[in-house]
């Protein structure tokens, strides 16, 4: 399963790391709290709308850091501002992410209804300079699926090897008891017979 989940993040990193090329970090550079409406958040928001639109992406988002803090950017959710703090819990993520080629959460998160996972890559300006990260968190339906078929595969799997070791177990047991009965029954005989020990026991078993 964790291979899976491992080659879903690895595709979801390379997704993110060639959608920030296609962010524009000059206009990403000039956002502040209150630049809802301008210009440079406009068309920042297009692109990812476009991105979003070209892939089975739950969300994408823009942050950055302002005055130490990370805070977003360029949200096309309709509902976070720019300026708006980043929480707590994505903050070292994200930072990592601007330190580096990207980052991505080799797990499946659940939220809203949606299974999906989460990479950062950094957005550049045109000296090259990181000026923001962009986040995405990519669908995993499919993924939390078929690792759903294969966990039941492995129990049914395992269901049918104790049915088998039960029916097997029954079926030995059946045959050394009628075998223990066969043998006590000579003995009474032997027994009744005053000790004529000519008789033969039969024993019909492949058990020792």
């Amino acid at each position: 399963s964790n291979s899976f989940v491992e080659s879903a993040a690895a595709d979801t990193l390379v997704l993110t790391q060639v959608s920030a090329r296609e962010i524009n970090g000059n206009l990403l550079s000039l956002l502040e709290t209150g630049s809802d409406e301008s210009y440079a958040n406009t068309v920042t928001l297009e692109a990812l709308e476009n991105i979003q639109a070209s892939g089975n992406i739950h969300s994408i988002y823009t942050v950055g850091e302002r005055d130490g803090q990370m805070v977003y950017l360029s949200v096309p959710d309709g509902e976070t501002a720019v300026g708006e703090a980043v929480e707590d819990i994505y903050v070292a993520e994200m930072r990592n992410a601007m330190n580096s080629s990207g980052y991505v959460t080799n797990k499946i998160e659940k939220a809203d209804g949606a299974s999906y996972i989460t990479a950062y890559a950094p957005v550049l300006d045109r000296n090259g300079a990181v000026v923001g990260v962009l986040g995405i968190d990519y669908h995993a339906e499919n993924i939390v699926e078929t690792l759903h078929k294969i966990v039941m595969a492995i129990v049914t799997i395992g269901v049918l090897l104790v049915i088998v070791s039960v029916v097997i177990s029954v079926i030995m047991a059946s045959r050394i008891s009628a075998g223990l009965k066969t043998v006590n029954n000579k003995v009474s005989d032997l027994v009744s017979n005053n000790g004529d020990l000519t008789q033969k026991i039969q024993v019909n078993s492949n058990d020792e």
